[in-house]
Parts: structure tokens; sequence; C-alpha cells
């Protein structure tokens, strides 16, 4: 019976420490990605009078993750005070068909959190595997 308890803690405690992880890469990624769009300039932020939006749509409903979203942007916000972040929380079941009805009318937001098999049926969408636009990169 011990080890039965044991067991469950240390699984716990992984499961824990994954749901961390996690938070944290999608953290460092989200903020990268912000200085590479303040940096770099976007295509669907809005300017003015050098302010920038940076719009960022994602699945992230629960009560923590939205938590540490806005601890994220707010930081961000504080070291440029000139961007601003506008998130859009959607359902996970919304998410892809919302991607596509924006990518359709052209509305797409500048950073969208989604899953990694998501990614790549999303992109083959909208961008084929050979053309001239790779060329530059072999």
């Amino acid at each position: 019976m011990h080890t039965r308890v044991q067991a469950l803690r240390v699984a716990t405690i992984q499961q824990s420490f994954v749901h961390r992880m996690r938070h944290l890469a999608f953290g460092v990624m989200l903020v990268s990605g912000l200085a590479l769009l303040a940096a770099c300039g976007g295509g669907g932020q809005s300017s003015t009078g050098g302010k920038v939006t940076i719009t960022e749509m994602d699945y992230y409903s629960v009560a923590s993750e939205s938590a540490v979203l806005a601890q994220l942007f707010s930081d961000y916000h504080k070291l440029h005070p000139n961007v601003t972040i506008q998130r859009n929380a959607v359902p996970f079941p919304d998410l892809i068909p919302k991607a596509y009805q924006q990518a359709a009318s052209h509305t797409l937001p500048n950073l969208i959190a989604m899953d990694n098999p998501d990614v790549a049926a999303f992109a083959s969408t909208f961008f084929p595997a050979e053309g001239p636009w790779l060329q530059p990169w072999g």
C-alpha cells in the first residue's frame, strides 16, 4: 500500500512539472515572438504614433492559464510600453475553424497558439510545399 501512495505522489509531481514546463515553454515562445514582431514589424499589427498593437489568439481558457498569459503580457508591456497585446481566447474546439475563417477574411491575428498537428495542416492550406516562395531557402 505504501508503494502505491509513493507512486501516486511521483506521478502527481511529474504531471505538475510537465504542466509547468508547458506554461514556461509557451511563455518563452510567446515573448520571443512578440519581441520579433515588435522589432521587425508584422503584417496585421496596427501602429499609431509609435504605438504598436499585436493581436494574439489562443485556446487557454482555464483561469490559471489566463492569469499566466495576462502576467506575461503585462510584464512585456512594462518592458515595451509602446507595445500593446490584444488577447483573444477562444474555446479549444473553435480555434481552428476561427483561424480558417479569419484567414479567408484576411483578419488573422499576429500570433496564434495552436497544437503542433494543427500547425502543419493549417500552413499547408495556405503555403504549398513547393513554389517560388520557397526558393530563397533552397
